[in-house]
C-alpha cells in the first residue's frame, strides 16, 4: 500500500504492508502538487512495479491508463462552482483531473449518495464504478461527552466561511430572534477568518447586523478544544448550501449535541430523522 502522506497510519495489522511516500516538498502549491503527481509519484510506480493504486484525492492526472486503480472524490464543487477555481492554473489543473476521470476506467469510493449522483452527472461514469462509503467522526470523540452548564442557549457553527457556507443568512437569523424575541441565545463561529474573494466580511456583517454581544470569532481552535465546544454547546447549526458529505453533522450527534442542517443534498442523506432540518436559504426557517 502506497501512502503518500508523512503522517502514519495507526493500524498495527497493516504496518508491515505499507509503504510510506512522502512529496519532495510540503505544502498546497499547485505547481508542486503537479511534479509529484507527474514526476515523482509515476517514477515511483515504476520503480517499485505498483499493482494497484489508491489516491485519497482525485490527483490521477498522470497515471498510466493501464494500471488499475481507486480514486476517492469527496465532491464536485470545483465543476458545481467555478468560481472557487480563483486562477488559469487552478482552471487547468481541474480539467486535467475532469478528462482523466472521464477516460480513464478508475473504481471511484466517494462520501455519499448524493455525491455519486453528481459524479455520474458530471463525469458520465457508470454506477457500478462507484462505491459509496460514509464518512464517520474519530472513534475517541465519544470521551468528551459533557452536558452543558449554562442557562443561554449556546450555538455552534463548525466549518468555512466561504458563501457557499451561508454565515451570513446564519448571521440574519441570530439577529432576528435576538431582537424580535429577546431570547438569550450566543453563537460562536469557530475557524480562522480571512479576507478573501470568496469569503463575505464576517466581521463586518456582525456589526451590520448588530449581533456583536452574542456572537463570537473564535478563531482557530485545536481539535481538543473545538471537540469540547461542540460538546458543551446545545446546538450545532450547519446551514450550508452545498456539501459533498458534511461531517460536522455527525460529530455534533456524537457529542450528544442536537443539530440543525440544511434540507437538501448530502446534509439531508447524513442527518437522516435525527437532525433538524431547514431550508438554509430561507432566514425565517432558520430562526
Amino acid at each position: 500500500i502506497y501512502v503518500p502522506y508523512t503522517e502514519s497510519l495507526d493500524i498495527p495489522e497493516l504496518q508491515a504492508y505499507i509503504h510510506y511516500v512522502s512529496p519532495w516538498r510540503k505544502g498546497d502549491n499547485l505547481g508542486y502538487r503537479v511534479i509529484w503527481e507527474w514526476m515523482q509519484m509515476s517514477w515511483l510506480i515504476r520503480k517499485d512495479h505498483v499493482d494497484v493504486l489508491w489516491s485519497p484525492s482525485p490527483s490521477m492526472t498522470s497515471i498510466p491508463r493501464s494500471m488499475p486503480s481507486v480514486v476517492s472524490v469527496h465532491d464536485v464543487i470545483p465543476w458545481r462552482f467555478p468560481e472557487y477555481q480563483e486562477s488559469r492554473k487552478e482552471q487547468w489543473y481541474t480539467k486535467q483531473i475532469e478528462s482523466a476521470l472521464k477516460r480513464r476506467d478508475h473504481e471511484i469510493i466517494t462520501v455519499s449518495e448524493f455525491s455519486k449522483t453528481e459524479i455520474k452527472d458530471i463525469f458520465g461514469v457508470p454506477d457500478q464504478s462507484i462505491t459509496v462509503t460514509h464518512l464517520a467522526p474519530a472513534k475517541q470523540i465519544s470521551d468528551y461527552i459533557n452536558p452543558p452548564d449554562h442557562q443561554s442557549i449556546q450555538c455552534i457553527y463548525v466549518g468555512g466561511m466561504d458563501t457557499r457556507k451561508n454565515l451570513d443568512r446564519l448571521l440574519q437569523a441570530i439577529q432576528y430572534l435576538t431582537q424580535e424575541y429577546d431570547i438569550p441565545l450566543y453563537l460562536s463561529i469557530t475557524g480562522k477568518y480571512r479576507e478573501h474573494p470568496l469569503n463575505p466580511p464576517i466581521p463586518e456583517l456582525i456589526e451590520r447586523y448588530g449581533v456583536e454581544d452574542c456572537v463570537t470569532m473564535t478563531g482557530f481552535l485545536s481539535e481538543e478544544d473545538l471537540i469540547q465546544s461542540i460538546a458543551q454547546a446545545d446546538i450545532l447549526v450547519y446551514p450550508s448550501l452545498y456539501e459533498g458529505f458534511g461531517l460536522p453533522i455527525l460529530e455534533g450527534m456524537a457529542l450528544n449535541t442536537p443539530v440543525i442542517t440544511s434540507d437538501r443534498g448530502a446534509m439531508r442523506e447524513v442527518a437522516g430523522e435525527a437532525a433538524y432540518l431547514i431550508d438554509p436559504e430561507s432566514i425565517s426557517d432558520m430562526a
